[in-house]
């Protein structure tokens, strides 16, 4: 005697056995597309935080990943609606790609940044401690940062800005007693300090 699945005994005589549904397949088929969606929110999310934290240092790269922020919060906004009205299964996956990539970003890219910024700000008052103890000993300031290896610093400190680029201070005289350390910022940000400023940062 054949065996048929509980489904299929209890159908309504005269209903094809294909067309009925098998609920627990359909929710197990959604949710691995829902995760397949969020595993490809992780390249346009990985390309946000790159592009912000590597290239956002001019104009030109900050309003770039301005709008690239824009587009891809439009599209998870549109595709949310659409799919809120439509039922439509493309607008849910792309809804879930967009706004995963947007929340990946946000939590990578911003804790990272204060990271950069907090330690590049320590790196950059190693700097200054060694310019006044040159200055202590010589009376003025030196004339440039190498002037202060090996006697001071072993090697002039980078900042830790940048993910796959290096960022060096620039150092600007401004007569034989005062200056300015600064480094650049996403965002198209200059941030500044001196011997007698904290550090800030405006563009």
């Amino acid at each position: 005697m054949a065996h048929f699945p509980e489904e299929l005994r209890h159908a309504p005589a005269g209903l094809p056995p294909r067309v009925i549904p098998s609920v627990g397949r359909t929710e197990g088929w959604a949710e691995m597309k829902t995760l397949g969606a969020l595993t490809f929110a992780i390249v346009p999310a990985l390309l946000l935080i790159v592009a912000h934290l590597d290239y956002s240092y001019s104009f030109r790269g900050a309003a770039l990943t301005m709008l690239a922020l824009f587009v891809i919060a439009l599209c998870g906004v549109i595709s949310l609606v659409w799919f809120a009205i439509r039922k439509a299964p493309w607008a849910r996956t792309l809804a879930t790609i967009s706004i995963g990539s947007l929340v990946l970003y946000f939590a990578v890219a911003l804790p990272m940044l204060r990271w950069q910024r907090a330690q590049t700000r320590e790196r950059g008052d190693r700097i200054i401690r060694a310019i006044s103890a040159f200055q202590s000993d010589r009376g003025h300031i030196p004339d440039e940062l190498t002037a202060l290896v090996p006697r001071y610093v072993d090697s002039v400190p980078e900042t830790a800005m940048g993910l796959f680029r290096t960022v060096p201070f620039s150092y600007s005289r401004e007569g034989r007693a005062d200056y300015r350390l600064l480094f650049p910022a996403p965002g198209w940000l200059m941030c500044q300090g001196g011997p007698d400023t904290n550090w800030y940062c405006d563009d």
